[in-house]
């Protein structure tokens, strides 16, 4: 809005501008009104100017108070009071946007998330343990909303899945969540595969109970990152054995770590992931960066991933070859396939998703 200042009738005519600002609401137009006294009357044409922008004043609040009205039943009942308030109020569109954040935020983008996590501390020293796994998340759209996801410490295609999975406790606020990861993984190594037939199995699996978890979204890079660590249920450095005849595995257990997750459609390098083949012949193909020195590849089963169910099929870690052999059932399902590459110092160096129904 802007308008001339009126002068006194005895003063020379000149025109003095007021500080000029422009407003839009929603889809109003921008507002200008341009009020000039020279030739008038005086009196009459300031009144008349300043009737003239009282009248347009209340257009703009009464649109003012039925863009707060719009998101009123997502307000708590303090919000309410406050909206209650400043309804009355003249606000420019910033403003209005700014307080429209605040109470009702969009939120970190929800969805199907995949990615890694790297451990920091496992208390061991050696050099063929990785220290390194997949993890997903799906994250729910709503300003608050349920997060579920599992994290693999599956190594190898013949090791039995091991997943730690989310509570129901595990939610989203914004741009951040947090929660609680837990399960069953590998038995101690120091059981051997004669002794585990003996014993009941399950029994010696190891448990992991009330992992806590927490990441930010970064809103620019379209990821969310954050750290977990071992409070309860286990002594992380432990070391874990699949314990299967033919299936060496061995792997220690970090006490902490980080997580990065990215959505199915961001790509790092150029991997140029294809699926080859039919039937008992179908392959995964990929072409790893010169400097890869450890690649994660998964299959996640997208139905049950996003329905709360065990999305994890097949997970790989290779040091070298740049083939995966997917696991298909005779029930047709929707598959993500996503290739991570990483170099000598567990840095993301190549990410690509496939989604193919199989």
């Amino acid at each position: 809005m802007s308008y001339t200042q009126v002068p006194d009738k005895k003063a020379p005519c000149k025109k003095v501008p007021y500080k000029k600002a422009s407003y839009k609401i929603g889809m109003l137009t921008a507002l200008t009104i341009a009020l000039s006294a020279c030739g008038g009357s005086g009196s009459e044409t300031v009144d008349n100017a300043l009737n003239d922008a009282n009248d347009s004043y209340k257009n703009i609040a009464t649109d003012v108070r039925a863009a707060y009205k719009k998101v009123e039943d997502k307000l708590t009942s303090k919000e309410k009071s406050m909206a209650e308030i400043l309804q009355s109020i003249f606000l420019p569109e910033d403003s209005l946007d700014n307080f429209l954040d605040k109470i009702t935020p969009e939120g970190g983008k929800g969805g199907l998330y995949v990615g890694y996590f790297v451990e920091d501390n496992d208390n061991d020293n050696e050099p063929n343990d990785s220290d390194l796994g997949v993890v997903y998340f799906d994250i729910g759209n709503d300003y608050a909303a349920s997060v579920y996801g599992q994290m693999s410490y599956q190594q190898k295609t013949c090791q039995d899945p091991n997943t730690l999975t989310t509570e129901k406790i595990s939610i989203k606020t914004d741009e951040a969540m947090g929660g609680v990861l837990s399960g069953t993984l590998d038995p101690a190594a120091k059981f051997d595969n004669t002794v585990l037939k003996f014993l009941q199995f399950d029994e010696l699996k190891t448990s992991v109970a009330g992992m806590p978890f927490n990441g930010d979204y970064d809103s620019n890079r379209d990821y969310w990152d954050g750290q977990y660590s071992y409070q309860v249920g286990v002594d992380f450095g432990r070391e874990l054995s699949d314990n299967k005849d033919g299936c060496d595995v061995n792997y220690t257990l970090g006490g902490d770590g980080d997580f990065k997750v990215l959505p199915l459609t961001a790509t790092v390098g150029n991997l140029g992931v294809n699926l080859t083949g039919t039937g008992s012949t179908l392959n995964l193909n990929w072409t790893a960066p010169a400097n890869t020195a450890r690649t994660l590849v998964t299959q996640i089963n997208l139905d049950k991933a996003t329905d709360r169910g065990l999305g994890f099929v097949r997970t790989n870690q290779l040091t070298y070859g740049t083939t995966f052999t997917p696991f298909v059932d005779a029930t047709k399902a929707n598959y993500a396939f996503v290739v991570q590459t990483f170099d000598a110092t567990n840095k993301l160096t190549g990410y690509q998703a496939m989604i193919k129904a199989l």
